[in-house]
């Protein structure tokens, strides 16, 4: 079950009108469409009893979220979609079952690890780097840069593949 304190926090910080039921929260937005977040993550919007469009959602800290349809993110904190390249399909869905943020571009998806203050890039020609956040350097092992390439390994899983070893997204591990 998803926790939808961010959706109703959401909700009450736009003086939006909300519901919510054993497994949902609704709300009304003003042009009057209705916005629907379901425990399984299911996501649909509304105008009336027409459904526009439906995806996928999750919090975005404690009173935003965002919502995935296709290779479509819409952001709540910024009010903002985006496509993603779907040669990242393999990634995005392995970190979304796993609940990890993670920011994109048209070229890249960056995983991020706050705590660590680090970062790991997967690039669109199958390169992988990992790297600070801060300044964006890259982190070096033995006094070599912490770099090798990515691929995808099924649908939902990836691997990274580094000169001291590979990581399997499916394993959560390195070998």
């Amino acid at each position: 079950m998803r926790n939808r304190q961010c959706i109703k926090k959401f909700a009450e910080s736009k003086g939006l009108t909300f519901g919510t039921g054993s497994t949902f929260v609704t709300f009304v937005t003003t042009d009057g469409s209705s916005r629907t977040f379901h425990d399984s993550g299911k996501f649909e919007k509304k105008r009336g009893s027409t459904l526009v469009s439906q995806g996928t959602w999750q919090c975005d800290g404690a009173d935003n979220y965002f919502v995935w349809e296709g290779n479509k993110k819409y952001s709540s904190r910024t009010n903002l979609s985006a496509t993603m390249n779907t040669i990242f399909n393999c990634v995005k869905e392995e970190l979304e079952s796993r609940n990890m943020k993670y920011e994109f571009t048209s070229n890249e998806l960056k995983l991020l690890f706050p705590r660590d203050k680090q970062h790991w890039t997967f690039y669109e020609d199958g390169k992988w780097g990992k790297f600070n956040t801060e300044d964006n350097s890259p982190v070096m092992i033995d006094g070599k840069p912490t770099v090798g390439t990515w691929e995808c390994d099924g649908e939902e899983e990836y691997k990274v593949l580094t000169e001291w070893g590979i990581y399997n997204s499916k394993l959560n591990s390195w070998t």
